[in-house]
């Protein structure tokens, strides 16, 4: 299935990111993941080995080397130490097969707290920072916002997230995310963070305007929308029992779906 998906995108002429897309245990640091205590295997390392050698120089394909590391009994896995040393491991593998590959880095708190980034940027064996790599930001428009009109009296985890992204949070002394990192939003939705409710093109339309480049970086952000789906809730970009989508007919889309449509077809035209 992976090699028709590649072979496929890079057809249409699309990007691909292939992503090492796991939520539980929280750290990608995890034995299940990289050394099991009943067989030795290393997953991850075997799967990037894998993907790399079979698909190098393919040049529309950026590897996602960990999905949203999260908390693990009530502690954030961090960035120093944990994170970074994975992210490390898995660009030493990909580096060796495709020396030019962009690679992606998940971040802590299901990649919403990219600024513990700053200034611990991952760098090869001799120290020094790799080239090509981003680093990664998640967020849904109803949950992750900066305070207004949502479900919950503030905003989720108390943090300002717009204002975060787009110009730092001086009172903590976190700067400009996107005047100091290079990111891409692996993944956003027009909803609240579990995906089944309150789509909020209002919100998507605020989160749209900052990737465009209306930042303190003057960066222009690549994203994805979660999700290209039937069974993703209010954020998923298909009805329920769609069927043959190809030519897509805007017919089959939901609200969001429609939604981020309209907005790819604008940036086209533009």
């Amino acid at each position: 299935m992976l090699e028709n998906v590649v072979r496929w995108t890079a057809e249409c002429g699309m990007y691909l990111v292939i992503d090492w897309h796991v939520l539980a245990p929280a750290s990608p640091q995890a034995p299940e993941y990289r050394c099991h205590p009943m067989n030795g295997m290393d997953l991850a390392g075997d799967f990037f080995t894998y993907c790399a050698r079979r698909f190098q120089n393919q040049k529309h394909i950026l590897y996602e080397l960990c999905n949203e590391p999260n908390i693990d009994n009530g502690e954030k896995i961090p960035w120093v130490g944990v994170i970074k040393d994975y992210c490390e491991d898995m660009l030493r593998i990909v580096r060796t097969y495709d020396k030019d590959v962009v690679a992606l880095c998940g971040t802590p708190s299901w990649s919403q707290d990219t600024q513990d980034v700053i200034g611990h940027e991952v760098t090869d064996e001799n120290g020094i920072p790799y080239e090509n790599v981003m680093y990664t930001f998640h967020v849904y428009a109803a949950s992750h916002n900066d305070g207004r009109d949502i479900d919950t009296p503030t905003t989720f985890r108390g943090i300002n997230f717009m204002k975060r992204f787009q110009k730092g949070d001086p009172e903590k002394g976190i700067p400009a995310i996107l005047n100091t990192l290079p990111v891409f939003v692996t993944e956003w939705g027009t909803t609240d963070a579990g995906g089944w409710t309150n789509f909020r093109p209002d919100l998507s339309d605020m989160w749209l305007e900052i990737f465009d480049g209306n930042n303190d970086g003057d960066q222009l952000v690549s994203w994805c929308n979660w999700s290209f789906s039937a069974e993703g809730g209010v954020c998923g970009a298909l009805k329920w029992n769609t069927g043959k989508i190809s030519p897509l007919d805007p017919e089959i889309l939901t609200e969001s779906g429609k939604y981020v449509y309209d907005h790819l077809k604008m940036k086209q035209i533009k």
